[in-house]
C-alpha cells in the first residue's frame, strides 16, 4: 500500500538584525525576510509601529514593502521604538517585531578654533572638541567645514559647500590647513 503525506502550508517572517541603539541622524533600514512553503499564493506584508512616542518617523518606503526605510532625522533621541511586520498568505499569518532605542547625542561640550583668522595653505588651524558627555563610549569625532557665503544684495549669510576635514576618529583635536574656494577671493568657514 502507498501512503501520501502532505506537508502543512506554513509561512515565517523575520526581521534582520539591527543594533539595540540606533543614531537619529542616519537613515535606518528594517529588512523583512519571508519563507513560505507554498509560493503559488501571494504574500501580503504590513509594517506597523507599536511605540507610544508622539512624533511619527517618516518612512521613505511603503508600509507594505519587504524593506522599511526610516528617514534620517525623524527618530527622537532617547525614545524607544518597536516595529512589527506581519506576513499573510491566505489564512496563514506570521509576525516578527524589533525594538530599538535612539541614541542621545553628546551634550555639554564646546568647540574651540585657534586662530580665528589665517592665510590659506599657511595657517594651521587647531580645532578641538572639549568636555562632551555621552551615554555611549568611546566618542568619535568628525570635523567638517562649510563655506559661508554672504549675498551681496541682501546681506543674507548662507552656508555654502561642505568639506570633510577627517574621518570619524577618537581624537578630539584636529590641526589642518584650510583653502579658499575658486569662486571667492576670501572665504569664511563655519565649523
Amino acid at each position: 500500500s502507498k501512503i501520501s503525506i502532505a506537508a502543512r502550508d506554513s509561512i515565517v517572517v523575520s526581521i534582520g538584525d539591527i543594533p539595540s541603539t540606533v543614531v537619529a541622524n542616519r537613515q535606518l533600514l528594517l529588512e523583512a525576510s519571508v519563507k513560505a512553503s507554498n509560493s503559488s499564493h501571494p504574500i501580503v506584508l504590513k509594517w506597523s509601529r507599536n511605540s507610544r512616542n508622539s512624533k511619527s518617523p517618516i518612512h521613505t518606503t511603503p508600509l507594505s514593502s519587504e524593506n522599511l526605510m526610516i528617514k534620517e532625522g525623524t527618530l527622537v533621541p532617547g525614545e524607544v521604538y518597536e516595529y512589527e511586520v506581519r506576513a499573510q498568505q491566505n489564512d496563514l499569518v506570521s509576525s516578527s517585531s524589533v525594538r530599538f532605542t535612539v541614541h542621545i547625542p553628546p551634550i555639554s561640550g564646546s568647540l574651540k578654533i585657534s586662530p580665528s583668522e589665517g592665510v590659506e595653505y599657511e595657517t594651521e588651524f587647531t580645532i578641538s572638541m572639549n568636555d562632551w558627555v555621552s551615554d555611549s563610549k568611546p566618542l568619535e569625532y568628525y570635523f567638517e567645514a562649510a563655506t559661508v557665503v554672504e549675498d551681496a544684495k541682501t546681506g543674507e549669510v548662507k552656508e555654502g559647500s561642505t568639506v570633510a576635514l577627517n574621518y570619524a576618529s577618537r581624537n578630539s583635536m584636529l590641526s589642518t590647513l584650510l583653502t579658499s574656494t575658486e569662486t571667492a577671493s576670501q572665504d569664511s568657514y563655519t565649523m
